[in-house]
């Protein structure tokens, strides 16, 4: 198992604790488990097995819900109007610097089982829509955008890469003690 806590530390996600069996249990962003379980089983070698499921496994990654979800914060309530074209923009700019600051996203090709690391920089972000999901909470919306990306995989600079349009969808949330919108994880 230690290696998988240096591959832990590595990729810098936080370690939430240990099931009563032993398991690893860490937290990853909200929509990422099931590549981050991917991609920490495949750099194990088999050794080990990554998962969803913490009943199935002995390292399980779970979403890294916001402490802020969970305890009520002092600070302005949460606007009616979806977010702005600005807030979309700066937070789809933010996420994609969010993977670079981690070391990019890990990948696995199905067909041969080959590992790699996808690096992006996003050059522009254009909103397209923002919808509130079925039980929502006030300031929390999924939003669509368009965005101009670079991308390249192994040791590479995405910023040097021809940027090509790509949607991509955005879980965006109002944060009261910020008193704007934030990434939703």
């Amino acid at each position: 198992m230690d290696d998988a806590l240096v591959l832990i530390e590595r990729y810098g996600l936080p370690l939430e604790g240990r099931s009563g069996e032993g398991w690893l249990l860490l937290k990853v962003p909200t929509g990422f488990e099931l590549q981050w379980a991917t991609a920490l089983a495949s750099q194990l070698g088999g050794r080990s097995t990554a998962t969803t499921d913490s009943a199935t496994a002995p390292m399980a990654v779970v979403p890294d819900v916001a402490e802020s979800k969970s305890a009520p914060v002092a600070g302005a309530p949460a606007p009616d109007d979806e977010p702005s074209a600005a807030d979309v923009r700066r937070l789809a700019m933010e996420m994609y610097e969010r993977l670079e600051d981690a070391g990019g996203l890990p990948i696995t090709l199905t067909a041969t089982g080959r590992s790699a690391t996808i690096h992006g920089k996003v050059f522009d972000a254009r909103k397209e829509s923002c919808r509130r999901q079925p039980g929502a909470k006030p300031g929390e919306w999924e939003c669509e955008a368009e965005l101009m990306v670079g991308l390249c995989s192994g040791d590479c600079d995405p910023s040097a890469e021809e940027p090509l349009p790509k949607g991509e969808r955005i879980p965006i949330h109002w944060d009261p003690a910020q008193r704007r919108f934030t990434l939703d994880y």
